[in-house]
């Protein structure tokens, strides 16, 4: 048993569950495309090749087909809100089709499926091709005020996701000290079933900081932070920016030039703090980096560390999803 629900520009539509119909349009039986991610499978071959040779999986965009009804009459809910009219039809048939635009530049909307295991699933959505349908019969004929149509969906982004985890560990003076150090631990579960999660770390206060690496003892140090940096977003994911400051300076002229003069870096560095013009991912040679993701329906248990008091450090677990439908 699951419940349908599509947002729109203008609202919420219940298709299926308990109080589908709230905006006179109900999904008919059947639906496709919520069962599982969208992949295809890439092989290989050639002449005198016994078969094929896998060499990659490909995730494509998700694709639902299903069908609808539309009437001011459909059940019970619809009839709490519309008049059983011709206008009434027109209105919903309408309003539908406006929350479902073409156009690349217009935002798309949600479709969240509720799943009895861990709730709602979520994933964005536009409308994928047009109708084709032979209309045999105005849908205002007899006074029947119905009409039904089949939709084909398209979600660039093949998985589901639920809103992110979150956990936050604050430092104080109560903290067992170690190495001059305040030590704590983050728990967060990546409840998902796709694959592997990168988290991410928002930190706060000035200070000297260490992640542990995933699962990994490894422990990353990060550059020093400074009181003029603000809040700080480490992402671990290598293919994404590792490290961005709340106020990322910009690297002027003057400074480069300083740092680029070793008399000149001897003589004004502690004066003119040339350092501080580098944004805080450049500050270290080499930068940093992570390599441990965080493994699905596994939990992650990070080490952290802040000299700052009152420092804090938040981590941020997404949570992606293969079905909709368990």
């Amino acid at each position: 048993i699951r419940k349908g629900l599509e947002k729109g520009a203008s609202g919420i539509y219940n298709l299926a569950g308990g109080f589908k119909g709230n905006r006179g349009v109900v999904q008919a039986t059947g639906m496709k495309g919520a069962t599982g991610a969208s992949f295809d499978q890439r092989y290989s071959g050639g002449p005198w090749m016994l078969g094929e040779e896998h060499e990659r999986t490909d995730y494509t965009k998700r694709i639902y087909q299903l069908n609808l009804h539309f009437a001011p009459h459909i059940n019970a809910v619809s009839r709490l809100r519309y008049p059983d009219t011709a206008v009434a039809l027109e209105q919903i048939m309408s309003q539908w089709y406006r929350d479902w635009p073409e156009d690349a530049d217009q935002p798309m909307g949600y479709i969240g499926e509720f799943t009895r295991y861990d709730g709602w699933h979520w994933t964005r959505a536009r409308i994928g091709e047009p109708n084709y349908d032979n209309v045999e019969i105005d849908p205002h004929a007899y006074g029947n005020y119905y009409a039904s149509a089949a939709m084909t969906i398209h979600c660039p982004f093949p998985f589901y996701s639920k809103r992110v985890l979150t956990k936050e560990w604050r430092n104080d003076e109560a903290n067992a000290v170690i190495n001059g150090r305040n030590h704590g631990v983050l728990r967060l579960p990546n409840n998902g079933d796709w694959d592997e999660q990168w988290p991410k770390f928002i930190v706060e206060g000035a200070g000297d900081v260490t992640i542990q690496d995933g699962m990994t003892d490894r422990v990353v140090k990060l550059p020093k932070i400074r009181p003029q940096d603000g809040m700080v977003l480490v992402d671990t994911d290598p293919s994404a920016r590792t490290l961005t400051s709340e106020h990322d300076p910009i690297d002027t002229a003057l400074w480069k030039m300083i740092r680029n003069s070793e008399i000149l870096d001897f003589i004004l560095g502690d004066i003119s703090n040339a350092d501080a013009g580098l944004p805080i991912g450049r500050r270290l040679p080499g930068g940093i980096g992570f390599m441990s993701p965080i493994p699905s329906e596994t939990m992650a248990n990070i080490k952290v560390t802040h000299t700052n008091p009152a420092g804090k450090i938040t981590m941020v677990m997404p949570q992606w999803y293969k079905r909709g439908v368990n």
